[in-house]
């Protein structure tokens, strides 16, 4: 572990900076720790994603042969959003992006959420791949129908969101490809897909604002704030 910064959370107990300073993962430089024990407790997990996060990435030349690092561009979106915990700050996150990445996106916040269900929490969502089901189109369908459900979820879709927009993520989701129904996602294949190590932390914030809480039962939106202040 190397480095101290502000404004960051400890991966495992979510101590702040502004608590005590903080380290962060020599090797990929994206997770942050408060001690050895919680850097130990988080490996198991880490381990699987770090290197490839490690080689998403390529030394800067102009540091002095320092360890910061250049990440190669985000990909599989048309659209790349400059200040993305902003949005999710505004619960605009989904706004001003094409439609197809909004599908795209919709369709993997419920396949990562239902995978941390599993992982969390050892829960095998009714109508999802871990429970059994061909495909996870009768779970995603529930799922619209919950952001659909409160005017305070539904505000999270795009202004231009119709019911023939719903029908048009639904099939999406149908065709063959990376966003199948019959296809499982996680951390590891997120970032490999998109190659933006903090997209599974958006997702997983996004889910958070649409079922009201993490799988756990509890909260992580006090990481948006702490997000934030590293955009700025």
């Amino acid at each position: 572990m190397s480095d101290t910064e502000e404004a960051n959370t400890c991966n495992i107990c979510t101590t702040t900076s502004d608590d005590r300073p903080l380290k962060r993962c020599a090797k990929c430089r994206t997770q942050w720790y408060c001690s050895r024990e919680c850097q130990k407790a988080d490996w198991k997990s880490h381990k699987r994603i770090c290197s490839k996060i490690a080689a998403l990435s390529t030394p800067d030349p102009d540091d002095d042969k320092k360890s910061k690092k250049v990440y190669l561009p985000p990909t599989n979106l048309d659209v790349q959003i400059a200040m993305p915990f902003h949005e999710l700050d505004k619960r605009t996150w989904l706004y001003n992006r094409p439609k197809e990445d909004v599908y795209k996106l919709l369709i993997d916040v419920y396949r990562l959420r239902m995978d941390d269900n599993l992982v969390y929490m050892d829960k095998r969502t009714p109508y999802s791949l871990y429970a059994g089901a061909e495909n996870a189109r009768e779970g995603f369908v529930k799922f619209l129908r919950r952001i659909d459900k409160k005017r305070s979820t539904r505000a999270l879709l795009p202004m231009w969101w119709s019911a023939e927009n719903s029908k048009a993520c639904l099939k999406y989701g149908m065709k063959d490809g990376w966003s199948s129904f019959a296809k499982k996602v996680d951390t590891e294949l997120i970032i490999e897909h998109y190659r933006m190590p903090t997209l599974p932390t958006q997702m997983r914030l996004f889910a958070e604002l649409i079922y009201g809480c993490a799988p756990s039962g509890g909260t992580a939106l006090h990481m948006i704030q702490l997000m934030m202040k590293r955009e700025t």
